[in-house]
């Protein structure tokens, strides 16, 4: 459970990230915002999760067997819901940046941050199928069983682990030195406006300093007045 709140954590975060570097914007005229229909379809998902475990086993004491009979009580639908809401996160952070991550002009920065998602949609989603699977098994355990689980889900969690630590890197760099390029564009475009300021300045000091001189060059060519 820890793993998949982290998760959810770095997701939260580079969601922003994503969000501020890429040209995508929710649609105004939605009724509902960004965020609040990442939560509602969150919240769907996970109880749509935890009820659908439910389901899948004749009785409450199938699907928790391995935990109830270590004595942990209802400490065990707890976990279980909460793993299921954090399923359901995973599955909106990473569907709702689909669009962000098409956004982004370099391709190299559509890879990795489509990577890091993927790698976060794993660590985030897979817990609930794991802990069922622990859980699910009937006394007695056998070594194999635990072996396979932890194989087919702490090995790929060690993977994705890498990956988000490998394509963050990556994004995080890409970011600094676009924001750096578009930082020096910025620059360079208010230098370039000042410097038309001042010209536009000077040639209006010129044309001003030429009109006087005109008109002193007029008032003493012109006779003087009679007396």
């Amino acid at each position: 459970m820890p793993n998949g709140i982290s998760t959810l954590i770095l997701f939260y975060f580079m969601d922003k990230l994503t969000m501020s570097s890429s040209k995508y914007t929710w649609p105004e005229d939605r009724p509902i915002g960004r965020t609040k229909l990442a939560l509602l379809t969150a919240f769907m998902i996970g109880n749509l999760a935890f009820m659908t475990g439910m389901l899948l086993h004749a009785s409450i004491g199938q699907v928790f067997n391995g935990m109830l009979l270590a004595g942990l009580g209802e400490f065990t639908y707890f976990v279980y819901y909460i793993e299921a809401m954090i399923m359901g996160a995973g599955i909106v952070f990473f569907v709702f940046n689909i669009p962000v991550v098409q956004q982004f002009q370099c391709q190299s920065q559509k890879t990795a941050c489509f990577m890091l998602f993927l790698g976060l949609l794993w660590n985030s989603a897979s817990w609930l199928v794991h802990i069922s699977l622990h859980n699910s098994i009937h006394a007695p355990w056998l070594p194999a069983d635990f072996i396979a689980i932890d194989i087919g889900f702490h090995v790929p969690s060690t993977i994705a682990t890498l990956v988000i630590t490998f394509f963050t890197d990556r994004f995080l760099m890409m970011a600094i030195v676009i924001s750096e390029a578009k930082f020096a564009q910025g620059g360079g475009k208010a230098a370039n406006e000042n410097s038309k300021v001042s010209t536009v300045a000077s040639q209006n000091g010129a044309v001003s300093t030429t009109s006087q001189s005109t008109v002193s060059m007029t008032a003493s060519k012109a006779p003087p007045a009679a007396v």
